[in-house]
């Protein structure tokens, strides 16, 4: 009986050697989620951050880029506009365009 008294306490030193063990690595996987949730929410964050001032760049370059063609087409219309002046005033240059660009 002493035999299976020793085996019994021996089981219950493993049992309990077993379930700290188990508490430590529950413990370690708990604190390894943890800090894996927080370096997602941190790196969810400066994406979303990214992401808002690479819009707001391509905002900015979109209306330069808006302005810019306004500018030239305010352009080429002032400068259709003085070439038929000039056109206008001179019969003589306004026939040799018109017999140039038929090709005689």
């Amino acid at each position: 009986m002493e035999h299976s008294k020793e085996a019994e306490n021996q089981y219950e030193q493993k049992i309990a050697l077993e379930m700290e063990r188990y508490d430590k690595l529950s413990e370690d996987m708990e604190a390894i989620q943890q800090r894996c949730e927080s370096l997602l929410v941190a790196q969810q964050s400066e994406h979303e951050t990214s992401m808002r001032d690479a819009r707001a760049r391509i905002k900015r370059v979109e209306k330069e880029l808006r302005l810019q063609i306004d500018l030239l087409h305010d352009d080429a219309k002032h400068s259709e506009k003085t070439f038929r002046e000039v056109l206008s005033h001179s019969p003589k240059s306004r026939d040799q365009i018109t017999r140039r660009a038929s090709g005689t």
